[in-house]
C-alpha cells in the first residue's frame, strides 16, 4: 500500500542507498503485516486457503481477511 518512493518523499530521505532501501522495503512489509492481524483485513491481493473440518452450525462461512474479491475453488 506503500512504495518505497513514498516513504522516502515522507521521510526526507534523497539518497539511494541499497542497503537502507532494502531495510525501508521491509519495514513496509512488516508494517503491512502488522496492520492486518490488527485490523483482521487485506490491505494487497493474497491467496488463503479454508479448511473446516465440518459445516458451522450458524450455517454460514466466514471469510477470514476480508475483502473477498474471489474465490477460485469450493471442495465438499
Amino acid at each position: 500500500p506503500v512504495t518505497l518512493a513514498e516513504l522516502k518523499a515522507q521521510l526526507g530521505i534523497a539518497t539511494a542507498d541499497q542497503a537502507s532501501d532494502t531495510v525501508l522495503l521491509r519495514r513496509i512489509t512488516e508494517a503491512r503485516k502488522w496492520a492486518e492481524g490488527y485490523t483482521g483485513r487485506s490491505f494487497m491481493p493474497q491467496v488463503h486457503e479454508l479448511r473446516l473440518d465440518a459445516f458451522p452450525a450458524c450455517g454460514e462461512i466466514p471469510l477470514p481477511f476480508p475483502p473477498v474479491t474471489e474465490i477460485t475453488s469450493i471442495k465438499y
